[in-house]
């Protein structure tokens, strides 16, 4: 965000699929699909919002809720390869 990313670029997308990622291993199952639900709470629950914005800045809340629609629209168009 700092650097000027746009939430929709591949950069801001990875973000999203680490914070996706980091929450999988350490708490629990994340589907995109939860992840973007999750990401409402970022913006409209305060709690969730000081969270992200402590250690960043104001409207970093909005980019990464943005960044993780992006990378859960990315995914789901994103060809599976079978095993």
């Amino acid at each position: 965000m700092d650097a000027g990313a746009d939430p929709s670029s591949e950069a801001a997308m990875d973000v999203a699929e680490a914070q996706l990622q980091h929450i999988a291993c350490w708490f629990y199952d994340m589907t995109h699909e939860l992840h973007v639900q999750k990401s409402h709470l970022y913006v409209e629950d305060p709690r969730f919002r000081v969270g992200i914005e402590a250690n960043t800045r104001p409207g970093a809340a909005e980019w990464l809720q943005e960044a993780i629609k992006a990378n859960a629209a990315g995914a789901a168009e994103a060809p599976t390869t079978a095993g």
